[in-house]
């Protein structure tokens, strides 16, 4: 890492922050030139740290790990916007991540590798319109604010756009996903259909390949029963996305929370009612209420695309 930080003299990096660069690093061993991406970008962030503090010409270990997690200023916005009716269960895991992050972090001033214990590749599951792709925005977010992985971009495809049309194309596609989404955070959409089809279920063993000390977080979204099935079918992905307990398990929204989606969207787009408001309300109330009951309701975005388009509403 020292060696080649030193091209870009005179840019100086203290002892202390070298090794732990190089334990952050090492975490991805087995890249090849990989690492060397990965070296290139963590010093690029470190250098643009170290010029805002403006003292000296030289990294130190607050530049290589940022702030701690929880006194970081960024950390507090992002917490603010998961704190969200409906969003219970990814909000107890951001809680958790992030204390488990501050162990990691503290572990690392100590001069210890950091905890092998962070899962940064996750599952997302539950039904449609509940916010797993918003929610994968924020956790890359808290990725990149923390530094746990070395750029911190998003990166979102559906399960259909890693399948070829013959087994070279798969793993061409398969590859270049993974190559826009290196160092950041990967979010496949609908995974479990990877498992539906002959392509796909290559694409899974590709992937597999892949994530093998990738420097990228993973998250897997898609319907709750699907995945039992998807898992039992793959498990050297199963492996690298610990226990099903692990999982971040988003519900279908209330009533009550639907309608107040809906008042809100209404009031953002200052439509004009034909007919009082109450029984526009009403109406809007009733059908979410009727809706809810069929299978694979779409919750807000049922609400939103469905619903609120058919209303009793002038544009």
């Amino acid at each position: 890492m020292t060696k080649t930080f030193n091209k870009d003299a005179p840019w100086k990096i203290s002892a202390e922050a070298a090794a732990i660069g190089a334990r952050r690093v090492g975490r991805f061993r087995g890249q090849g030139f990989g690492n060397a991406r990965c070296i290139e970008k963590m010093l690029a962030r470190s250098i643009d740290s170290a010029k805002i503090r403006g003292v000296t010409k030289e990294i130190v270990i607050r530049d290589i790990i940022g702030p701690p997690p929880m006194e970081n200023p960024e950390v507090r916005e992002l917490m603010s916007k998961i704190d969200r009716p409906g969003w219970e269960a990814p909000k107890r895991f951001f809680e958790s991540m992030l204390r488990a992050m501050k162990e990691s972090y503290d572990a690392e001033l100590r001069g210890e590798a950091p905890s092998s214990m962070l899962q940064l590749n996750r599952v997302f599951r539950g039904p449609p319109g509940t916010g797993k792709s918003e929610v994968s925005r924020l956790y890359a977010e808290l990725l990149r604010i923390t530094r746990f992985v070395s750029k911190g971009h998003f990166v979102e495809r559906k399960a259909g756009d890693f399948e070829g049309h013959h087994e070279g194309d798969t793993a061409v596609k398969v590859r270049e996903i993974f190559r826009e989404a290196e160092s950041g955070t990967l979010f496949i959409d609908e995974a479990p259909n990877l498992c539906e089809s002959h392509y796909g279920k290559l694409a899974c063993g590709k992937i597999v390949e892949e994530m093998q000390a990738q420097d990228i977080a993973v998250v897997l979204a898609g319907y709750d029963e699907k995945f039992v099935e998807f898992f039992k079918q793959n498990p050297g992905l199963d492996s690298r996305f610990g226990d099903r307990k692990s999982d971040i398990v988003f519900e279908n929204y209330s009533l009550d929370l639907l309608f107040g989606i809906a008042t809100k969207e209404l009031s953002k787009q200052k439509a004009k009612y034909e007919g009082d408001l109450k029984s526009v309300q009403d109406a809007i109330r009733q059908r979410i209420k009727r809706d809810m009951q069929q299978p694979r309701f779409g919750n807000a975005r049922a609400v939103k695309l469905g619903i609120l388009p058919d209303a009793n509403l002038k544009r």
